[in-house]
């Protein structure tokens, strides 16, 4: 089982490059209510910045989130997330997908190379997009 980092839904739903070489790492995964905050506030900052413009298509494809992933309870994790991001200098929103990943045995999905390093470090399986 993945547990999918922000960066990759980002990749995903905007069509970044390498867009089409997530898919099959996102599809039947699990994410967290952060996903789609941080997915949704990416959209935004793109927006305002004018590299992208809001779209039907781009509302239409996030209404249909819960078809690609599946959204699991993060508030269990959050002490370990904690004591990961303060020994390993990293936000707790970073470290909360390593602490789950670690926790359940998941595979770490994500684009963050700091993350990926990191999750490594901590024996959690990481494929890096």
């Amino acid at each position: 089982m993945n547990i999918i980092d922000s960066s990759v839904l980002v990749k995903f739903f905007l069509k970044e490059p390498g867009w089409e070489n997530v898919k099959e790492h996102i599809i039947n995964s699990v994410g967290i209510e952060l996903n789609i905050k941080e997915l949704y506030n990416a959209i935004w900052k793109k927006n305002i910045m004018k590299q992208i413009i809001l779209s039907k298509e781009i509302l239409k494809d996030l209404s249909e989130i819960d078809q690609v992933i599946t959204i699991v309870d993060q508030r269990k994790y959050m002490n370990i997330a904690l004591e990961v991001a303060v020994a390993n200098k990293i936000t707790v929103y970073d470290s909360l997908f390593i602490a789950i990943a670690k926790a359940q045995n998941y595979r770490l999905v994500t684009c963050d190379v700091k993350q990926a390093e990191i999750a490594k470090k901590l024996d959690v399986k990481v494929i890096l997009c």
